[in-house]
């Protein structure tokens, strides 16, 4: 597994390291732990800043989407913040933000975690 999963007070932190792929994303929504996080809190931190890589071609980043948009009929609202590795990273998450088709779900994407947290 190249993620954990941190329930803090007021979010949940998923911290991914090693080299990612988009199974790795997937499996987090099939995590009791993340699960019930999100929908109990409706915030979350996935940083990738630990990452050596991470793979995610077009059809993982339709998959991912798909996921979030059916996660967003059971939670309502969440704010998800993103922390990318890379300048690719960047790009990544600027196309799934477009890709997230509730208006009640809050995409962002900072430079790191001190900054992350000052966006929960």
């Amino acid at each position: 597994m190249s993620y954990s999963v941190v329930v803090e007070d007021d979010h949940i932190y998923v911290k991914y390291s090693g080299v990612v792929d988009g199974l790795d994303i997937v499996r987090i929504t099939g995590d009791e732990t993340y699960i019930n996080g999100l929908r109990r809190l409706h915030k979350v931190i996935h940083d990738f800043s630990f990452c050596d890589e991470v793979s995610l071609g077009s059809e993982d980043m339709q998959e991912i989407a798909f996921m979030t948009n059916m996660e967003s009929n059971f939670t309502e609202n969440a704010l998800v913040v993103l922390i990318p590795r890379t300048n690719e990273g960047l790009a990544r998450a600027a196309v799934f933000r477009q890709s997230i088709k509730s208006p009640d779900w809050t995409i962002l994407t900072v430079q790191n975690h001190a900054e992350a947290l000052t966006k929960i």
